[in-house]
Formats: structure tokens, C-alpha cells, sequence
């Protein structure tokens, strides 16, 4: 029996089914407290703030794979059943905890919801929540184009990722990515204070995101397939919009996941963002082909829940038929 492929399909069901509860001992928000609580002890250690955030990224990505593997062993002491029984519900939860499907799709759907309504400003504030930009003065169809963006960018990272490394490693390697993700979130920036303490968290997150970023262009033009969006031309809109654009954003990753989602919709992403009140300008990604709708949201919802589906059963039949598994 490969346990390994029964905890992240249970894991994966929960997410689709439960999405992300927000509770206050939910392992990312730990993870997260964790990384600010020890941010200023690790910038004293020396005074090059590069070494210092080298440091303290091994350390954060450490501390969350043994967090989980040495809990395992622990739990593994327990007499029989319960050790099995404790030590299954335990990796199901760290992977399930570690994906971010509905989660995502449900906060984009009520974004949805407020634009229809006309409720622009609370439709600001709501998308504000999943994007990094300034939102405050935003219209219609920059909040869709912000939304649309952010929803290719997590099934790379958000989905695509994290089911890659729990098939490699578990959920010890699972959480350990996630870790590696979220100090990238909250660290990973070119501002004055994180430029060199960050330095790492952010390539460590694209070292990491590079292959993933690239197998969701496949998944994502399965998904176009699927639901017909492509009239069934194997080599044409995902595919042929990321490998023309997808190297364009600044981000070694992010690019191809969004140039994927843009040649499926017939829309241009990138343009001009603000963070903080400065500027930034992304070179465009993909050819308008149609206005941005309000529909775009839902069929961009619908993409990701397919591509995903794919990602899940696709990796599942390989890790299975290579007969490839750990034990917890």
C-alpha cells in the first residue's frame, strides 16, 4: 500500500471540500509568528545582513522539516494502532494545511460577487487581502486583471508546489516549502530593510518555484482542453503565450503561470502596479483578445480547479507507477 498517495489525496480533498479555515494555531500563521518572532535575533548575529538572512532562512526551513519529521518519530512510539492512526491524520493535516485551492477561489468568487453588486470600494478592500499591490484607487478592470494575476500565480505556488514536494518528501518537505514560501511573502523584498536580509528568502523561493511555475503551463493548457477553452489545438493559446511571454516578468517564475492563465482567457496582464504608493511597471503578458468581464473571475476559477484536479492525478500516476514512496 503506498500511504504516501492515500495522505495527499485525502489531504487534497480536504482542501477542495474545506478550503483554509483561518484559526489562530493554524500551522502557516504559526510558521508565520515564528518567522517575525525570530527575525530580529538572527539580524544581530554579524554585520553582513546577507549571511545573517542565509542563516535564518536555513534555520526557518530546518526547524519546519524537523518540526514534522521528528513528530512523526514521536508519534510513531505510541502503541499500535494509535501510532498509525495519529501518525496519518498528523501528515494528512500538515498537507492539507500546506494547499490553498479553495481558499483562494472562494475570497476571488466574493470579489466577484462585490463587483457585480457595484460595490467597488469593498470589492478594494476585499482584494487588498490577496495581492501585494495598492488597491485604494484601483477600478473594475484593474481588480479583475489583479485577481486573474493572482490566481495563476497560486496554482503555481500555491498548489502545483506544494503537491510536488509532498509527493517528493511527505509532509516534512511539504511544510518545509511552505516555510521557504512564506518567509519569501514576508521577507522576500528589494526595500531598504529586506534588500540584503531578504536576499535569500527570495531566491530560495524561486529556486524552489522554478520547476513548479513550469510543469502548471501543461496543467493549465490540460485544463483549457478540458473545458474546451482552446478548441482543442494541442500547441496553442497556454503554451504558446508562456513560451512567449512567460520569461517576460521580472519574476523567474510567476510569468509563465500568468502568461498561461492570459493565453487561455484571451487577456493582457501586467501593466502598471503600485506598492507603497511607487510605481512599477511589469511588460504586458498575453494579446487582448476580449474586455476584462466580471466572467473572466469565474472562468479563471474554473481553470484553476481543473488544473489542479490534473496536477493531483497526473503526479499520483507517476509517484505510483514508479513506485515511489517514504516512510513516515
Amino acid at each position: 500500500m503506498n500511504i504516501l498517495i492515500y495522505t495527499i489525496s485525502a489531504a487534497f480533498i480536504l482542501d477542495i471540500i474545506f478550503g483554509d479555515p483561518q484559526y489562530r494555531l493554524h500551522p502557516v500563521r504559526v510558521l508565520g509568528k515564528f518567522i517575525s518572532g525570530s527575525e530580529a535575533l538572527f539580524r544581530r548575529l554579524s554585520k553582513n545582513q546577507k549571511i545573517n538572512g542565509f542563516v535564518f532562512c536555513l534555520f526557518i526551513a530546518g526547524s519546519a522539516w524537523s518540526a514534522v519529521y521528528f513528530s512523526n518519530r514521536l508519534f510513531s512510539l505510541l502503541p499500535s494502532p494509535w501510532a498509525e492512526i495519529v501518525n496519518l491524520t498528523f501528515n494528512i493535516y500538515i498537507i492539507y494545511s500546506c494547499l490553498s485551492v479553495k481558499d483562494l477561489a472562494d475570497q476571488a468568487r466574493e470579489i466577484s460577487c462585490l463587483l457585480a453588486a457595484g460595490k467597488l470600494q469593498s470589492a478594494r478592500e476585499k482584494c487588498a487581502l490577496i495581492v501585494g499591490r495598492d488597491t485604494k484607487n484601483l477600478d473594475e478592470k484593474e481588480i479583475i486583471r489583479a485577481v486573474i494575476e493572482t490566481v495563476a500565480e497560486n496554482f503555481s505556488d500555491g498548489v502545483m508546489a506544494p503537491l510536488l514536494f509532498a509527493f517528493l518528501g511527505g509532509a516534512p518537505l511539504a511544510f518545509a516549502f511552505k516555510a521557504a514560501s512564506t518567509m519569501d511573502s514576508m521577507i522576500g523584498y528589494k526595500n531598504s530593510r529586506y534588500r540584503d536580509f531578504g536576499f535569500t528568502a527570495a531566491r530560495l523561493d524561486d529556486i524552489l518555484n522554478y520547476i513548479p511555475a513550469r510543469l502548471s503551463v501543461i496543467f493549465v493548457q490540460a485544463a483549457g482542453m478540458f473545458l474546451k477553452i482552446t478548441g482543442h489545438k494541442i500547441f496553442t493559446s497556454a503554451l504558446r503565450t508562456a513560451l512567449q511571454d512567460g520569461a517576460k516578468n521580472p519574476s523567474p517564475n510567476s510569468g509563465y503561470p500568468e502568461a498561461a492563465f492570459a493565453g487561455l482567457l484571451g487577456v493582457k496582464l501586467g501593466g502598471i502596479n503600485y506598492y507603497e504608493g511607487c510605481e512599477s511597471i511589469k511588460p504586458f503578458i498575453g494579446i487582448m483578445k476580449k474586455p476584462f468581464s466580471i466572467q473572466l473571475i469565474d472562468q479563471s476559477l474554473r481553470i484553476l480547479y481543473v488544473s489542479s484536479f490534473f496536477s493531483f492525478l497526473v503526479l499520483s500516476v507517476i509517484f505510483l507507477l514508479c513506485g515511489y514512496s517514504i516512510e513516515f
